[in-house]
């Protein structure tokens, strides 16, 4: 009983946040549906399991992320995982003009980042639904969860100079530090498969960051990675863009200690 009570709590605070009109509307996006059903499945195997099970333990050195189509480099050897986070937020781009000889350049991104650690040690299957399916909910406030999941503020990551990717994992809901970073390897991203709400013009690369000391600097991450990511990407040229823009976008980051 102690185990399958303490699993149905784990997954049913997964799908708390999403509104009751929301979760009663069949009409979702084919995104959603995908994070539904993957709570759905493992909500019925618990029902199903020995409930005199010792309930597993949240141990995230031992979650196993999802390996880009052209793989990137591993953790440095010693590393482990030391927490999962969604992002959920924009990538930022400049055009030079508003015509199709220019194409948009890179300029930063922002986005709130959500503490997925034990879903990531417990639940890889409903890990890899949440970026596309976050994309069907606006950006979140920092004082809510993140939709269609219940996962809590764990930090936000923005760009400290125009080539220095921060995470800011400082919060009321746990320290993990705050990790300057500078990109080490780059993938290239699956495209969208069958019926998506991706914004923009495909998946923003794979990503292997590497960290780098600055003044303040704190905490033990040495590398991250940005995975299953999902939308961010921008036109192909500036026509008809803003001399700013953004392109909203999801990903999973993976923070190695």
């Amino acid at each position: 009983m102690q185990y399958t009570l303490f699993l149905l709590s784990a997954l049913g605070g997964l799908a708390a946040s999403a509104s009751i009109a929301s979760r009663d509307n069949h009409d979702w996006p084919a995104p959603v549906r995908d994070y539904y059903s993957a709570v759905g499945r493992r909500v019925a195997a618990v029902k199903k399991a020995d409930k005199d099970s010792t309930p597993p333990a949240c141990n995230v050195a031992s979650a196993i992320p999802p390996v880009a189509p052209t793989p990137l480099p591993s953790p440095s050897p010693g590393l482990a995982v030391y927490h999962v986070a969604i992002g959920r937020g924009t990538q930022d781009y400049t055009c030079a003009s508003n015509t199709s000889a220019d194409t948009p350049v890179p300029n930063g991104a922002l986005a709130t980042l959500f503490n997925a650690s034990c879903i990531a040690a417990l639940y890889p299957d409903i890990l890899a639904t949440l970026p596309a399916a976050a994309l069907a909910y606006p950006v979140p406030t920092s004082s809510n969860p993140m939709a269609p999941s219940n996962l809590l503020l764990s930090g936000h990551h923005y760009f400290s100079d125009s080539t220095t990717p921060t995470f800011d994992l400082v919060t009321s809901n746990g320290d993990f530090g705050v990790t300057y970073s500078k990109k080490k390897a780059a993938s290239v991203a699956p495209a969208p498969v069958g019926k998506s709400n991706i914004i923009g013009y495909g998946n923003v690369p794979w990503l292997q960051l590497q960290a780098v000391v600055l003044s303040g600097s704190e905490g033990v991450v040495q590398e991250v990675y940005r995975l299953n990511t999902a939308g961010g990407t921008p036109p192909p040229t500036c026509a008809g863009q803003q001399a700013q823009f953004v392109v909203q976008y999801a990903a999973e980051y993976w923070f190695y200690a």
